[in-house]
């Protein structure tokens, strides 16, 4: 077997399956959009569109919050949801944006975010609006201990 070409097809196939998940995702905005717009999750037996997602998609909490923050924050900033759809953002930096992102400034910091990396994201918006980057998390440090930061 050549090592070369069955290299350059893992690549291959690793570019187009790069290519649909971009594209799955922006069209996941648009659908949730659509669900939250006529609170089919309610008619579906759930409680809120973060329980659908959870419950009713499989969607681990984190990534649940991150969709349903960034098709709420897309349906507010025009900017956003062509970003998604042309895919020049992706979710994951989408969400980190949606806390500080106006139509005002939406062309500036989705620009911004796509040159730089999710840490640089972080700061940016810390510097915008400090009280988004700031909140209370905890994590089990042992048995009986959690550490609160």
């Amino acid at each position: 077997m050549d090592f070369a070409i069955e290299q350059r097809r893992l690549h291959e196939q690793a570019l187009d399956l790069s290519r649909r998940h971009r594209t799955v995702e922006s069209q996941l905005i648009e659908v949730l959009q659509e669900i939250d717009g006529i609170a089919l999750y309610k008619r579906l037996g759930h409680s809120s569109l973060f329980q659908y997602a959870v419950k009713g998609l499989g969607f681990s909490e984190a990534v649940a919050y991150s969709f349903i923050t960034v098709a709420r924050t897309s349906a507010k900033v025009p900017a956003l949801n062509e970003a998604l759809r042309e895919r020049t953002i992706s979710v994951y930096k989408a969400s980190r944006l949606s806390s500080c992102l106006t139509s005002e400034n939406a062309r500036e910091l989705i620009a911004f975010a796509r040159a730089h990396t999710s840490r640089e994201i972080d700061f940016e918006v810390a510097r915008r609006n400090p009280k988004a980057s700031s909140f209370e998390r905890s994590k089990p440090v042992g048995a009986n201990r959690i550490e609160l930061k």
